[in-house]
């Protein structure tokens, strides 16, 4: 295994705690998260099943439609998605349900704060894991594929992607009463995640002073 590939792995593996302890904390903050983490959510509620279980689940399920999709096109190396999920899923259940219940969130503004906090958290992991070009998230990965094959742009295909989870969390809501996930702290991140994300991913080697690190600029379909 060369350095080059090692210090890739653990910058990998930092990202992905990066991203399960800002997701644990969005949750926490109770005011509404994610598209993806929403129907998550939804999901854990009606299953009773661990959030960051039913994450892995659906990570899982989304690598394996990359495959269906790409067939022989698909690279194993693809299949580096599955443990980073793993990893992110198993920190998550870490820290949203061994260290968290302890915190007491007593005025609205403190689930704010923590909400705010825990974008720019998952904003540095992620864009950390994607400066450095090494393995991707399994949602992005699935819409960068389909981008490919109907040859529409990524952003839509992303966008399309995040109505479509907002209405079946929605609908989950609806139909079997679980709570909403779908708030006002999904506005907040929506408008805070993709510039903060894109500001790491530019200027991340003043974080992580690895020179190897492959940096490319984020397309503005992309953000």
């Amino acid at each position: 295994m060369t350095k080059k590939i090692l210090m890739n792995i653990i910058c990998v593996v930092i990202g992905a705690v990066l991203v399960g302890v800002g997701g644990s904390l969005c949750i926490k903050a109770a005011i509404g998260v994610s598209a993806f983490d929403a129907f998550n959510g939804g999901i854990s509620e009606l299953t009773s099943i661990k959030i960051g279980t039913v994450s892995i689940l659906v990570n899982v399920v989304l690598v394996l439609v990359q495959w269906a999709i790409q067939k022989r096109q698909f690279r194993l190396f693809q299949l580096l998605q599955i443990p980073l999920s793993l990893l992110i899923g198993k920190i998550f259940n870490v820290i949203f349900y061994t260290i968290l219940p302890s915190l007491i969130l007593e005025e609205y503004y403190m689930n704010v704060a923590l909400l705010v906090l825990g974008n720019l958290i998952a904003a540095l992991g992620v864009g950390l894991c994607t400066a450095l070009d090494f393995v991707s998230f399994p949602l992005e990965s699935l819409c960068m594929v389909i981008s490919k094959r109907s040859k529409a742009s990524f952003g839509k295909i992303r966008q399309s992607a995040d109505i479509i989870l907002i209405i079946a969390s929605v609908t989950l809501t609806l139909l079997f009463s679980e709570s909403l996930f779908i708030r006002e702290g999904t506005i907040i991140g929506a408008l805070l995640f993709a510039p903060m994300m894109n500001f790491i991913y530019l200027n991340i080697y003043r974080i992580f002073p690895i020179h190897h690190i492959k940096l490319t600029r984020v397309t503005e379909e992309i953000i």
